[in-house]
């Protein structure tokens, strides 16, 4: 296979329709129209290019690991140098934050903001469970602010959505100590269960505040459980990461349900159509 199609493996493209649906919810949600309002397009290929770089950057600082446990990897293969991947990974970062540019200032600022958090995570805190999941939370929780952002509201405002930001973090952090099970072959069968509970519960969180379509908050819920209880069902290392795999596929109906829960069908209908294009590119993506 060709050295592009090595690099564009390194992105994980079919997963970066989550990155996507962040900050389209995240426009949505500060009351930009996602079908006649542009506004929220250069957070959408801001945060589409700031996934892909740190998908990039997170393979170059696992390359040791990735030896070991997927040698068959674009960079441990050899198929991708390093160098080539190192270029790449900071124009992908360059293109985020132009995208951001034409948002204004503040979205440029913020966009700067992910970068930081990107590489203090793959460089620093991802070696440890606890921390690393924490830092993996932030990126997520400001890339839907980044939509925020884009739509003109800031974190000082009344009206940034704080509440949804906090939901998508606390499943992330979850997720992502799920899965570092992966380099001890799953561990405890009741820390899986109590992670597997936290990922089926916490999207219900959006149920709590008075929306007129609360129940549509069980829609990330409903998405993971089956995947959960097959790995607890077996914690074989290829079970867990599916969680992970579907999990983080996840994101979308979660954040589709942001809307759904506020009676915005159709935007959310949009959102949750992202999960087309990313399920449709997967078999692309093993290919390659």
């Amino acid at each position: 296979m060709s050295k592009a199609g090595g690099l564009f493996k390194l992105t994980r493209f079919p997963l970066v329709f989550t990155a996507v649906a962040d900050s389209a919810v995240g426009a949505a949600l500060v009351g930009v129209n996602l079908f006649t309002c542009a506004h929220w397009v250069p957070a959408l290929a801001s945060s589409a290019f700031l996934y892909a770089g740190g998908m990039v950057l997170n393979d170059l600082c696992d390359i040791e690991r990735d030896r070991t446990l997927h040698p068959e990897r674009p960079l441990p293969s050899g198929r991708v140098s390093v160098k080539s991947a190192g270029v790449f990974a900071l124009v992908l970062f360059a293109l985020a934050i132009a995208s951001a540019g034409l948002a204004g200032s503040l979205a440029v600022a913020w966009a700067l903001g992910i970068v930081a958090l990107i590489a203090v995570y793959d460089r620093l805190l991802k070696r440890w469970a606890a921390p690393g999941s924490l830092a993996m939370a932030a990126v997520r929780g400001t890339n839907l602010g980044l939509g925020a952002v884009a739509g003109g509201i800031g974190p000082g405002m009344a009206d940034f959505p704080w509440i949804p930001i906090s939901i998508l973090a606390a499943y992330v952090f979850i997720l992502t100590l799920w899965s570092t099970r992966e380099d001890i072959h799953g561990g405890s069968r009741g820390l899986l269960g109590l992670l597997g509970g936290g990922l089926i519960v916490v999207p219900l969180a959006g149920a709590v505040t008075p929306l007129p379509a609360r129940w549509a908050a069980g829609a990330a819920s409903v998405w993971i459980w089956p995947w959960i209880v097959r790995a607890l069902s077996r914690p074989e290392p290829a079970r867990l990461m599916q969680v992970v795999r579907w999990g983080v596929l996840g994101i979308i109906p979660l954040d589709a349900s942001f809307l759904a829960a506020r009676g915005r069908w159709a935007e959310a209908a949009v959102v949750a159509g992202l999960l087309v294009p990313a399920l449709a590119l997967l078999p692309v993506f093993r290919k390659l």
